[in-house]
């Protein structure tokens, strides 16, 4: 497959946003099956981090998003089959934000893998948690033909259980070392640094590897590349591209939930556009 440039790969996240019907391309028809999976509330963005990962299509995925993913294609893959049979040039793209950006990506991977569909199927994912592992064991092409966009400092992407524990520890070591009431009013305040044994404690926790445990290995966004939009409206946007596997660690910011609502992701694409016209 040609390998598209930043500029293609925006339009064609556009695209996606705005048709959700049969849309023409250059050279081929296109079906569009957006997965639009998205809440405002708290508690289904953190809760669903905390299910055990087990079996799925030839490696390891988050249960409950890989659940949705098997009773989506259980619930519309007939109907998918019939479109397809009956215009045989279409593409398969599926897309979502949030859990429905970690459906689409995993039903991506289920298509391939299983045979699902004969025609080329393509993910645009929003914020995908890290719902599979290892990369290696999915089909090749799923992989290949799958990219996820992160906005600003959005965390949902860079949550994997095993990420939730090496945060929860490194809260941990915060709270033995963060010193006296009076010392932490201070840093609070600006008006002086963090303690040397508090920076020291939180680097060896940071620097210190940890082997995976059972139902909770590390995982990854399964996508060819991660598309970072960093910056906002005010200072203008910049797009990197991560290997889904070298992402950094999860890591707190007062943005990290708000930056993760669809608004902002349509802004940032926007704004992006934009910037490349």
């Amino acid at each position: 497959m040609k390998k598209k440039n930043t500029k293609q790969k925006l339009f064609s996240i556009c695209f996606t946003i705005l048709y959700c019907d049969c849309v023409r391309g250059r050279d081929q028809y296109i079906f569009s099956f957006p997965v639009y999976t998205h809440t405002y509330r708290l508690i289904i963005y953190l809760c669903p981090f905390f299910v055990y990962i087990g079996p799925f299509c030839g490696g390891q995925a988050h249960s409950g998003i890989a659940d949705q993913a098997d009773n989506l294609w259980d619930f519309a893959g007939d109907v998918i089959n019939n479109c397809l049979e009956k215009y045989p040039t279409y593409n398969l793209i599926l897309t979502g934000h949030s859990l429905g950006g970690g459906t689409a990506c995993l039903l991506a991977i289920k298509c391939y893998y299983e045979k699902l569909v004969s025609a080329e199927v393509f993910c645009y994912a929003y914020a995908s948690p890290s719902v599979f592992e290892p990369l290696d064991a999915a089909p090749k092409k799923a992989i290949a033909n799958t990219i996820n966009y992160i906005h600003d400092n959005d965390c949902v992407s860079f949550l994997s259980m095993a990420n939730v524990r090496e945060l929860l520890r490194s809260l941990k070591v915060v709270g033995e070392n963060k010193g006296t009431l009076l010392e932490q009013i201070r840093v609070i305040m600006g008006w002086t640094d963090p303690s040397k044994e508090l920076v020291d404690a939180v680097q060896h926790e940071a620097f210190t590897s940890r082997p995976n445990i059972t139902g909770a290995p590390k995982s990854y966004v399964p996508a060819s590349e991660i598309i970072w939009m960093r910056g906002n409206t005010d200072i203008g946007y910049k797009a990197y591209v991560f290997d889904p596997q070298n992402l950094p660690e999860i890591y707190i910011d007062v943005d990290m939930l708000k930056d993760h609502f669809p608004p902002y992701y349509e802004e940032g694409l926007k704004t992006l556009m934009v910037d490349i016209n």
